[in-house]
């Protein structure tokens, strides 16, 4: 029976554009290639491709482009000479001449793919679309916030292939070389010897484990390749400054052959660094229904056989007939026709990878290379070529070592799939961005920001538009309900010229004005948990931001409009200002969760890697110390945002609440313009569905294993990682198959972790702000001089808006210089203790209020004078640069824990539970609301100051070893990918 397909391929290079081409005019078969790049000259494709008769030769025929390639092919580029470093050759062909049919001729790499390009229709490509990663429906998830199913997906995606990582947690290890790559352009004028010595074709000079190369291309430009197995000559390598890196590896090879050091020439024009990679020999990945892999994301293998191109296209060929063969009728099923594909495929990469490594053994891991092993090293061609018995074997290759005195790395442990072992390159999807450092590095290395998306600072922006109209009406809330509208003033809540009372419109009191206020903070940051849980598993944050920005605007309408002086003077402000309290709790409920991780996930790297600076200084580009950087800009712009409360303050000290109410209005409606502006530049994340039943079923199952004693330790999941259960002969739970992996399980427990030190900020906030409404009261019995009572809370956001770049750009550079580890457990304990110092602070001022006051211990309804204590208000001063400081440290780290130690499919919600430490927060000043009232205002000060000292002892005692911790897990994208994908680069 006929079928029809529609198919994805991943990766838009020779071997994706090879197999789109072969299915080009099948019936029945829609197929789509993406591609990350956003043009086919992103960036370069390499040098020359041999390619051989029986594999990419075939290939290209049976597509019907073996004509178009002899245009560009090049037969005399099969000239090759093999050597030593002294020029001693070992294997040698002349320059062949142009109708040469030897069965292997030369094409550069960037002609090729472009003659695959050109024989495609236009809209076969989709350029510009990274793919994010892969769910549970052959979904596929990009960048862009766009997401698409197939029938099959194929993944050509090279050698750190995304949709590998979704069918198997092997990556690729490194084999202990390292090196880099360089043009020399017209070489014929501007580099004749060496133009002479390569012959049109190519040079392999080995010795000492380290590797000259040089390969024409067709444009008469040469490609020179240094390798070496040398680990210490990092530096060189990787140094910012082209000339110190040729003079230094000038100096490696110092005892090579004069014209072999030619290829060195300062006419050279630097390309890239290299480092080289490959799967495991024999790799072979569990069969998915539906998804398959070819080319260098099958097997990826060392490039010195010249055999990766040739296996990635006769992977496509046989792949081409297998779909072909499913579409007329001759398989069932796809997952049939794929098995049989698989199978070939994997017989026939392990021959190549045996060749490939063995190639790469004999001529760099050899001693006395390549004199010594030139032998074995054509008889493996030879074997390959004609047939495996031709020869008897040249002894195993084995996956996890070389005989000789070297030893290249081809195992990867269970810490190194936690995080890139020392040796593995540091991606930013396809983007290389430079290696891991060692442990010495790690601790001897300064550490320094690195790249953050564009958008990530526009979206700081969005914060700050919203918290600027958020507070601008929350910090005049507390004098708008508890004041009555100022006798003499204008009565849209305005004070008299030179009167001491504050601003007020309602008059409910100081008990009704906490309650409304208390209650409006605990729903603001209740309401969150609703809002993470929207965004995690329905809607998507980008999405669910927006919702919340709509909500919000409907709020600051109904206020202004409650504010109007006519409805204030005639008694009806209360009922228009809940219902707009109300519906504003709920849209920043629905934003605030969503907003820092979209920002912080702007930052696409999550692993350090080594940088080498112009000054020549090697540097950790570090995700904890980006993150870090741009939390701080982040909550800095929160506080310019929270400042606007000075202009509200003064706006209903002097003109009325309409003004003060409609001036964040305006201010916010910038929100809309700034999120169309960078919608397609933000990286969103995708709903994952519910992820939160996996996450409840490993906490139950667990419990179930282990009980509540050590709950939350390492040890105590360890029992429900599916490989554990396996060894108990446990396979399924509830009747269902065990739907998560390894990986995940660790992701429950450093989120368990991240939620259990939030259970230690109810307390910290209390410190950080007095319960309920009692520092505002407070300024309210304390001398102003025409000051609003509540203008001095200002310089809580402005001493954070001043010493945020002080700690961005000076204090932890410093520290990070001086490698002092100031982790966000320190930084926590830190900010715990200052803001039980403020409240220190706060006890003594109500003290001194109490002994000056006209009315002595019943300052706070005094009517006896001018009702004041003289103390002035600006004596609170300290008390909010201290509460200031305390937020840079705590409430800035509790984000950066909220945001790392969660999956990214849960991030909106455990953003949401930080968040809802304010509301159980809320709810403990709530209950207290009564107490609060002269002559005892000195005990709520001194009741949270003394347990917070003590509580922060505690914290930093139970914690402190998390700040050992990996800081970010690149972890599981999806409920589909979660279930096989615990590795990530």
């Amino acid at each position: 029976m006929p079928h029809s397909l529609n198919i994805a391929i991943v990766g838009a290079g020779p071997v994706g554009c090879l197999l789109a081409r072969l299915l080009l005019n099948c019936p029945r078969l829609r197929v789509v290639i993406y591609e990350a790049d956003t043009s086919p000259d992103s960036r370069g494709q390499g040098g020359t491709l041999d390619l051989h008769d029986g594999t990419g030769i075939a290939a290209l025929k049976k597509a019907g482009l073996y004509d178009e390639f002899l245009r560009h092919a090049r037969f005399d580029g099969e000239a090759l000479l093999l050597c030593d470093k002294n020029l001693t050759g070992y294997l040698q062909f002349a320059k062949g001449v142009s109708d040469n049919s030897r069965g292997s001729p030369e094409i550069d790499r960037t002609v090729l793919r472009q003659l695959l390009l050109d024989s495609l229709p236009p809209d076969t490509i989709r350029w510009g679309h990274k793919l994010l990663n892969v769910s549970d429906g052959n979904v596929l998830h990009f960048a862009q916030g766009i997401e698409q199913g197939f029938d099959l997906v194929v993944g050509a995606d090279g050698a750190w292939s995304r949709v590998r990582r979704f069918l198997t947690p092997e990556r690729p290890s490194f084999c202990g070389i390292e090196g880099y790559a360089f043009l020399i352009p017209d070489a014929a004028q501007t580099a004749p010897k060496v133009y002479e010595l390569v012959n049109r074709g190519s040079l392999y000079a080995y010795s000492d484990g380290k590797a000259l190369m040089g390969q024409q291309l067709g444009d008469g430009s040469i490609q020179v390749s240094v390798y070496t197995t040398e680990s210490q000559d990092d530096d060189a390598l990787f140094s910012a400054d082209d000339e110190r890196r040729r003079h230094q590896i000038a100096r490696q090879f110092s005892d090579w052959a004069p014209e072999l050091l030619e290829l060195l020439a300062p006419t050279s024009e630097y390309e890239m660094t290299r480092r080289i990679y490959t799967l495991p020999v024999g790799f072979r990945w569990l069969g998915h229904p539906a998804i398959t892999l070819v080319g260098d994301a099958a097997h990826l293998m060392p490039p010195f056989a010249g055999e990766g191109v040739n296996l990635g296209f006769e992977d496509v060929m046989k792949l081409s007939d297998a779909i072909r063969g499913f579409i007329n009728g001759g398989y069932s099923t796809v997952d049939e026709m794929l098995r049989v594909y698989e199978k070939d495929a994997f017989q026939r990469a392990r021959r190549g990878q045996e060749l490939s490594v063995g190639v790469m053994q004999d001529m760099f891991f050899t001693p006395g290379a390549p004199r010594t092993s030139i032998e074995r090293w054509m008889i493996r061609h030879v074997r390959y070529r004609i047939h495996p018995w031709a020869f008897p074997p040249q002894g195993s290759i084995e996956s996890s070592s070389f005989s000789g005195d070297k030893k290249a790395v081809f195992t990867v442990s269970d810490e190194e799939k936690a995080s890139p072992s020392a040796t593995e390159p540091v991606y930013d999807g396809d983007q290389y961005l430079g290696q891991a450092p060692t442990e010495e590095e790690l601790s001897t290395l300064r550490k320094v920001a690195g790249p953050v998306s564009g958008s990530g600072y526009w979206l700081c922006t969005v914060e700050f538009a919203e918290r600027a109209s958020y507070y601008g009406c929350t910090w005049v809330f507390q004098n708008f309900i508890q004041y009555p509208l100022p006798p003499g003033g204008n009565g849209a809540g305005a004070s008299a010229p030179g009167s001491e009372k504050p601003a007020g419109a309602l008059g409910q009191g100081l008990q009704v004005s906490s309650a409304l206020t208390l209650l409006f903070k605990f729903l603001a940051y209740c309401i969150p948990i609703f809002g993470g849980w929207l965004a995690d598993t329905r809607l998507g944050r980008y999405k669910t931001i927006c919702i919340g920005v709509v909500i919000c605007g409907v709020s600051h309408i109904i206020m202004v409009v409650g504010a109007i002086p006519s409805i204030l003077q005639a008694g009806h402000g209360m009922a228009p200002f809940i219902v707009s309290l109300l519906i504003l709790a709920l849209g920043a409920g629905i934003f605030k969760p969503n907003i820092s991780p979209t920002v912080m996930e702007q930052v696409t790297f999550k692993h350090p890697y080594i940088k080498t600076l112009k000054s020549g200084e090697r540097v950790i580009v570090h995700p904890e110390t980006t993150i870090q950087r741009l939390t701080l800009t982040f909550y800095a712009l929160i506080n310019v945002g929270a400042f606007f409360g000075l202009a509200t303050s003064y706006a209903a000290k002097r003109v009325g609440y309409w003004l003060a109410f409609l001036l964040p209005g305006i201010i916010y409606f910038l929100m809309p313009i700034i999120l169309a502006l960078v919608y397609k530049k933000t990286i969103k994340t995708p709903p994952q569905g519910n992820i939160l039943g996996d996450t409840l079923r490993v906490i139950k199952l667990a419990i179930q294993q282990n009980g509540f004693r050590k709950f939350g330790s390492e040890a105590y999941f360890d029992s429900v990682k599916p490989s554990e259960l396996a060894r108990k002969g446990i396979a399924s739970y509830k009747g269902k198959p065990i739907s998560w992996n390894d990986g995940f399980v660790d992701d429950v427990r450093r989120t368990l972790v991240a939620c259990q030190i939030f259970l230690f900020y109810p307390l910290y906030y209390l410190n950080n702000g007095g319960i309920g409404s009692i520092t505002n009261s407070q300024a309210g019995s304390m001398t102003t001089k025409g000051a609003p009572n509540d203008l001095v809370s200002n310089f809580n956001p402005l001493t954070i808006i001043i010493a945020s770049p002080i700690l961005n750009y000076g204090l932890y550079p410093l520290l990070r210089k001086h490698r002092i580890e100031f982790g966000p457990i320190k930084r926590i304990t830190l900010g715990f203790i200052l803001a039980a110092l403020s409240c220190v602070v706060g006890a003594l001022l109500q003290w001194r209020v109490y002994e000056t006051s006209p009315c002595g211990y019943y300052a706070t309804e005094c009517d006896i004078g001018n009702g004041v204590s003289p103390l002035s208000v600006w004596a609170q001063i300290p008390m909010y640069v201290l509460q200031a400081l305390s937020e840079l440290f705590a409430v800035v780290s509790g984000y950066e824990l909220s945001f790392s130690r969660s999956p990214k499919s849960m991030r909106a919600l455990v953003v949401a539970l930080f968040l809802f430490m304010n509301a159980v927060s809320s709810a403990i000043s709530q209950a207290v609301v009564p107490a609060l009232a002269d002559p005892h205002l000195i005990w709520p000060f001194v009741g949270t100051a003394v347990p917070g000292v003590l509580l922060a002892g505690v914290f930093y005692w139970m914690y402190r070893d998390l700040d050992k911790e990996t800081f970010l897990r690149e972890d599981s994208d999806s409920q589909q990918e979660i279930l096989s994908e615990k590795d990530k680069n």
